[in-house]
This record gives structure tokens, sequence and C-alpha cells, in this order.
């Protein structure tokens, strides 16, 4: 896919650059907070209340894996969405720690951007007994603890979850449903994976510098414009546009194929998740047995 798209993108974005062209606006978020100035939600319908030893800085929230932050009770439902936040790890060896996280007020149904919990350094969707949680298989993380890293998870109406790390793609998606949340019951917080208190394996260290919150799921050219703080990007419907007819049914080939070794990993992993039943795996190594080939 990637031999089919670059060239065509690439030719797009050097005639955008010299012509000086400006996209669109990145992504209008539903909630935005800035915490390098403050506690303040941007749009004025989610305060952040500090709680254990998290601070605000100028340099951000900053969380020791003893405190955390939490918005006041969302006013609006909250299905497809959104999660996007810009952090600075303390160390790259924690293991559980919630950036942001959407939850009900009990702290028991959860969607989040965690880091390293089912593998070590690595992004995750975590979620409430795993039952919106694959691996991405991403690459492991190797900068946020020198930088801050821009990372947001995406959930489709269809179930499809979508991982970003800088603007791009981050491992691959999966889709494994999707879960509403009430407006009146559901908070966001930041710093710990769920709950409504501190916990040592659900804590993250380090600096939230900012985070975004969608009441949507954003097109993928619309993470690259809100993580590059650029509104000089290519859209989909453009390269589209620009392709020739061999390109656009290369395309959709590929894009089918692509669909199809998603499911069949995603169906794969969902059964490797499965405790495992003793009788079968005696059974089975029982007929696999080379003596029963002797057996009349």
């Amino acid at each position: 896919i990637a031999r089919v798209v670059d060239p065509v993108q690439d030719k797009l974005l050097q005639a955008a650059m010299k012509a000086g062209r400006k996209g669109p606006a990145p992504p209008k978020a539903i909630a935005a907070w800035n915490f390098t100035t403050g506690l303040a939600d941007a749009n004025g319908k989610l305060p952040v209340t500090i709680k254990g030893s998290a601070k605000q800085t100028g340099d951000g929230l900053v969380l020791n894996g003893q405190g955390y932050a939490v918005t006041a009770p969302l006013p609006f439902d909250l299905a497809e969405k959104t999660l996007e936040v810009w952090v600075n790890l303390e160390d790259l060896n924690q293991r559980g720690g919630g950036a942001i996280t959407v939850q009900d007020n009990k702290g028991v149904v959860f969607d989040s951007i965690v880091f390293g919990e089912r593998q070590p350094k690595r992004w995750m969707a975590g979620s409430n007994g795993f039952k919106r949680t694959l691996s991405m298989n991403g690459p492991a993380e190797k900068e946020a603890a020198q930088r801050s890293v821009h990372v947001a998870i995406v959930y489709n109406s269809d179930g499809t979850i979508i991982g970003y790390r800088d603007g791009k793609p981050y491992g691959r998606p999966y889709k494994m449903g999707l879960q509403p949340f009430s407006a009146g019951d559901t908070e966001v917080i930041f710093g710990l994976r769920h709950g409504t208190g501190a916990g040592n394996s659900r804590m993250l260290a380090g600096k939230v510098l900012k985070a975004h919150l969608y009441d949507r799921a954003l097109e993928a050219s619309e993470i690259l414009a809100s993580a590059d703080g650029n509104p000089n990007y290519i859209s989909e419907k453009e390269i589209l546009a620009a392709m020739t007819d061999f390109q656009r049914k290369q395309l959709k080939g590929l894009s089918t194929s692509l669909e199809k070794l998603n499911a069949e990993m995603s169906a794969l992993q969902k059964i490797g998740s499965v405790s495992p039943d003793p009788w079968r795996d005696l059974a089975q190594a029982m007929f696999n047995l080379k003596e029963f080939i002797y057996i009349q």
C-alpha cells in the first residue's frame, strides 16, 4: 500500500509546498487541555481537579506515580471518539499507567491510552477486562523519556480501534467493539489507567503536556494535522483524486487483502487469549503421538 500511496502523496506535498498552499485547520476537539498553562478546558466544559501528588506547572501536568487529575462529569453522551495526548514519560520501564482515560464515575468501565501494560514499552488501548484490547503490534517506545510524544487512539462506530504515534499509524488496527459512555456518569482522568484512587500498577510517571477529546473518529489526515500542529497536509481524498485508475484499483485490492488479514489476526489473538482447556490439550497431545498410527 505504501508503494502505491507514498509517491502520489509526496508529489502532491511538493506541489503544495511550492505553491505555499495551506490546508484546513486541525480538527476541533470537544474538550482540550493545555496543562502547561493551567487546568481549564479550552471549551469551558470539563475543568480538571488534581488528586494526590500530581501538580500543574509550566512543564505540564507533572505525575510522579502517586497522583492524577480528573474532570467534572461529562455533560454529553460519548460513543465513537478519539483520545489524544502529548506525554513525556519519566522512564520507559514503567508498566500499566494511563495517560488519558474515559471511564464511568465508578472507575470500572473505561477506555484508555495505556503504556507498557501487556507488553513492555508499547502503547495500547486499555479497557476493562481487556474487552476492547488487543496488541497493536507497534514498535517499542524509545523516545518518550527524552521528549514529549503524541499518541492518539481512534474508536470507530463499527468497533475498529486505530492507534497513532506522532501523527503516523502505530501498529495495526483491530476490531473489538465500541463502549458507550453516558452523560453525567462519565469522566476523563489523566495519569491513572482507571479507578477512583491511586494504585501502583495503574499510575503513570511523567508529564502530560496537552490532551484532546473528540466525540467522533478522526481521519488519519486529521490526526496528522493535529499532531504536527501544521495545517499543511494532504488529505486522503486528494490522494485518491490524483491517482490513476490502475493505482486506485491496486489500492482497493490491497486494502481488501489487508482488512482480511487484520480480521484473521484479530480472530487468532482472541483464540490465543482464551484460557487453555487442559482436556483439549491432553486429547490433542495424545492424538499427535506417533504410536497411535500403529493402533488398529
